[in-house]
């Protein structure tokens, strides 16, 4: 979390920080309470994610599906591990 509690986002692989940006709530729509506070994204943001993208893409088709496949899974397991770290604790 940034230094105004609200949950940053990656753009080009670095995360964008809070400071001087809007943010929104993220309720848990079960029972209403507040799960976090994310910092909102604009069009340019949107905008250099998609070129970022664009730029990559080449690299990453290059390395081959069996490499891809190989990055996804590698992924999925890191996830897996950190499940409960990665979990938000709130009381209902």
């Amino acid at each position: 979390m940034s230094e105004t509690g609200a949950q940053s986002f990656l753009l080009d692989n670095r995360p964008v920080a809070a400071d001087g940006r809007s943010t929104f709530t993220v309720t848990d729509p079960a029972d209403g309470t507040t799960v976090a506070q994310v910092v909102r994204a604009t069009s340019d943001d949107a905008r250099a994610a998609l070129e970022s993208s664009a730029r990559t893409q080449p690299a990453w088709e290059a390395i081959g599906a069996t490499a891809r496949a190989k990055v996804l899974r590698e992924a999925a397991g890191r996830l897996r591990a950190r499940a409960e770290e990665l979990a938000l604790d709130h009381d209902p």
